[in-house]
């Protein structure tokens, strides 16, 4: 389907040629019984509709469309052109599908890319605030970093922190003004973390 390939408005009498040998292969009619004024409307409608139909998307129509000729009728110019239109129906949905999946990667990627600008900003406050011994890292922040300190606590310390971190979480929710946006237990863990990181003096460990 995305195989490059010549445009049938550059190549009328290639197409042409192509339509008259389908006609005998999927609907099983003889050339000479057909008038070529049939084929050459069929390629006039089909230019119009899809600009840049090619070579390629021409054949693809018929080679994967499943064609049933009415016996004893004659072809039409609808008839012809019809599993190009259906074709083509197939191909903008799968572009479709493709864009999407596009954007979906592109919007990751950023996400990827905001993601660690934000750790590294949060990393420079973290430093910062060992020299200076203020502190003025949010909860947010925190939860960026607080990973690579995992292994500067046992668990013993790392189960006290948690608790008094869901204890300060529920009187914060319980003490909230309407709307106020309350950090979640883990991001207030992140921040006690960080608080005793500082308070002992750790130097930011890269993960």
């Amino acid at each position: 389907m995305f195989l490059e390939s010549p445009k049938a408005k550059d190549l009328k009498g290639d197409v042409v040629k192509m339509l008259m040998d389908y006609s005998e292969i999927y609907f099983g009619i003889k050339i000479e019984n057909i008038p070529v004024l049939l084929f050459k409307h069929s390629i006039d409608f089909i230019i119009e509709a899809f600009d840049d139909i090619t070579i390629q998307d021409v054949e693809n129509s018929f080679k994967y469309s499943k064609i049933e000729k009415k016996q004893y009728t004659a072809l039409t110019v609808d008839e012809l052109i019809d599993p190009i239109f259906k074709y083509f129906e197939k191909k903008k949905i799968l572009l479709n599908e493709i864009e999407k999946i596009k954007r979906l990667e592109s919007e990751k990627i950023d996400q990827i890319r905001k993601e660690k600008q934000f750790k590294q900003h949060s990393k420079e406050k973290y430093i910062e605030t060992l020299k200076t011994g203020i502190f003025e890292i949010t909860e947010f922040e925190c939860n960026a970093i607080a990973k690579n300190f995992k292994d500067s606590f046992n668990q013993e310390q790392k189960n006290k922190i948690w608790k008094k971190a869901q204890i300060e979480y529920r009187n914060r929710s319980k003490n909230a003004e309407k709307f106020e946006l309350i950090p979640s237990a883990e991001r207030i863990y992140s921040r006690m973390i960080i608080e005793e990181s500082i308070k002992k003096g750790f130097k930011y460990i890269e993960e």
